[in-house]
């Protein structure tokens, strides 16, 4: 994806995270046409979907600020078919440096849990140690990454 991805400023010394791929919006609204206007992408979840992806996302930028990006990638919950262990729906959010380097994908789950699955790049630069040992509510260890599962762990897709 050829996003330029650059860090938000603003006047206090916290930026936010800055959201790329789908927006996070689509979590909750349709895909605009006259009918699906109807309908949002993940029913009445769809709000919680929202809240719980965004709450999540900006808990893992707190944790590590160096993590700048959230490339939500689809806008429906699905169950993972890289993580076969898990039976929830999912929303799988990738995460990015200022650099644009994919550091590893989040799964977010709709009660709030969450796993991370740390890129070769997320496990060189100690990413997933610094998720894993930040004491976020909701985070669900895991043994394997998606590399293992066959997942791409390169920065641009």
């Amino acid at each position: 994806m050829g996003h330029n991805i650059a860090r938000v400023f603003q006047t206090s010394s916290r930026a936010l995270l800055r959201y790329v791929g789908v927006p996070i919006e689509e979590l909750v609204v349709s895909n605009g046409t006259a009918m699906a206007q109807q309908w949002h992408s993940n029913g009445t979840d769809g709000g919680q979907w929202s809240a719980v992806t965004d709450s999540v996302c900006n808990e893992i930028e707190k944790a590590d600020p160096r993590i700048v990006a959230a490339n939500i990638q689809g806008s429906r919950a699905h169950v993972s078919s890289k993580d076969r262990s898990d039976n929830q729906n999912v929303i799988t959010v990738g995460l990015e440096t200022h650099t644009g380097t994919r550091i590893g994908s989040l799964h977010v789950h709709l009660d709030g849990t969450f796993k991370f699955f740390p890129s070769s790049a997320g496990k060189e630069g100690g990413y997933g140690s610094k998720i894993a040992s930040a004491g976020i509510k909701g985070f669900i260890p895991t043994d394997s990454g998606f590399e293992n599962m066959g997942e791409q762990s390169s920065s641009s897709k």
